[in-house]
């Protein structure tokens, strides 16, 4: 749920199936609150306090509004990592990803995640 520069451009690395994801909420759910999950989007609510680490997890495309400043690391399946920098009011963009992530700042992470269930036309 974690990105970079406004934008990840990376492999589609989620199936095109939602369901099929290797979803976050399922793997950490003490992380997440569904808000909304009908037949077009989920709607996440994410709280990720200093020190706190999620495994390894995929999102489908969507967005994401960060309801916080924090900073987050961010690994790939690939072995590659990189810090990401969140800012209170922020909008961004997400492609399919599979992450996992830690928070390294001293504020807790607070996000809000649209994940579209329906592949791009």
């Amino acid at each position: 749920m974690l990105f970079t520069n406004n934008r990840i451009l990376l492999p589609d690395r989620c199936p095109i199936h939602f369901d099929t994801c290797a979803g976050p909420v399922k793997l950490s759910p003490q992380y997440y609150t569904v808000l909304i999950d009908n037949d077009e989007v989920r709607v996440l609510e994410f709280r990720f306090k200093p020190g706190e680490k999620e495994p390894m997890h995929s999102h489908p495309r969507g967005f994401v509004y960060s309801l916080a400043d924090a900073k987050i690391k961010v690994s790939f399946p690939d072995g590659k990592s990189e810090e990401s920098v969140l800012k209170n009011g922020e909008a961004r963009w997400r492609d399919a990803v599979t992450h996992a992530a830690e928070n390294i700042g001293t504020t807790e992470a607070h996000v809000i995640a649209v994940e579209l269930k329906k592949p791009a036309k």
